[in-house]
């Protein structure tokens, strides 16, 4: 024997489907479906400007600490009239 149903079954069932079925709940869900477009799209170009990024390093490094020690040790053009100026 099968159960019958209330009739606040189906005042519940109709509440929640026109809930459901409301301009206001479409258009919020149309707003969070654009919004992870709109983050996909941005974590896909962070993603490809970090990769550029990183080959520009491995391919051109920045300098090092011991380049700039060794340009120190080459005489400065200053240095270098003083010294000429001096064996003339």
């Amino acid at each position: 024997m099968a159960a019958k149903k209330s009739s606040s079954d189906g005042v519940l069932s109709r509440i929640s489907s026109s809930i459901s079925e409301s301009p206001v709940v479409y258009r919020g869900k149309q707003a969070a479906s654009d919004a992870g477009f709109v983050v996909k799209k941005l974590l896909k170009s962070t993603g490809k400007a970090a990769w550029i990024a990183g080959t520009t390093f491995l391919i051109l490094p920045p300098p090092s600490p011991r380049s700039d020690r060794t340009s120190a040790q080459w005489p400065s053009s200053a240095e270098t009239e003083k010294r000429e100026g001096v064996l003339m």
